[in-house]
Parts: structure tokens; C-alpha cells; sequence
């Protein structure tokens, strides 16, 4: 997932470089660089999993265990 989000962020970038350098887009596409840094900041605040996702079929024993 972090890599798709850098690819995203990356082509995001190349096409407003695209857009704004070869093509004199409009103003609205100063939000396709926004974007990639929402991107890439996605990519390293990543929240932890769950715990009921993790293959563990203990997790209600070891939660028990870190609250004691």
C-alpha cells in the first residue's frame, strides 16, 4: 500500500509538472502537487491494524495480559 501511494504521488507530480510547464493549465492545477503531499504523508502516518485482523487467535488472552 505504501508503494502505491508513492506511485500515486509521483505521477501525480508529473502530470501537474505536465500541465502546469507544457500546457499553461489553469490555476486548479496547483491541487495535484497538494495532493501528492497528502500522498506521501498518508504513506508514513499509516495507522496500526487492528488487532482482531492479525492472525493471532489470542488476541483477547494478550490484551488481558498488558493491562494487568
Amino acid at each position: 500500500m505504501r508503494n502505491l501511494l508513492f506511485l500515486v504521488a509521483a505521477i501525480l507530480i508529473i502530470a501537474w509538472l505536465t500541465g502546469f510547464f507544457l500546457f499553461n493549465a489553469g490555476n486548479s492545477i496547483h491541487l495535484l502537487p497538494l495532493l501528492a503531499v497528502a500522498a506521501i504523508i498518508r504513506a508514513y502516518v499509516k495507522a496500526e491494524e487492528p488487532l482482531y485482523i492479525k492472525k493471532n487467535h489470542t488476541w483477547k488472552i494478550q490484551d488481558q495480559e498488558n493491562q494487568a
